[in-house]
């Protein structure tokens, strides 16, 4: 997932000059997917470490990142829908 989000930026890089608005909302949900694949492991390990007493909380702690992670997944979705169509002409 990682490789493809890099390669939806570079994409979007190659082609700035034939939509910028798209691009840039592209390359923004890029990076920060890209930070949140980097931070997401290390939250939940010190959420983990600092709240996980017992299996019940730390069973709750994992029910809510993937919570919070899937609702991350569609706004990033989104995000890119909004890119696909913005600035297309009617036809």
């Amino acid at each position: 997932m990682m490789l493809a989000t890099m390669g939806c930026m570079a994409a979007a890089l190659i082609l700035w000059r034939r939509a910028p608005v798209s691009s840039l909302l592209v390359v923004l949900a890029s990076i920060v997917t890209i930070l949140a694949f980097v931070v997401y492991p290390f939250a939940f390990a010190a959420a983990v470490r600092s709240i996980g007493s017992d299996s019940e909380s730390v069973s709750r702690i994992n029910s809510t990142f993937g919570f919070v992670w899937s609702l991350f997944r569609a706004a990033y979705l989104i995000v890119l829908a909004v890119a696909v169509y913005l600035g297309r002409r009617k036809v």
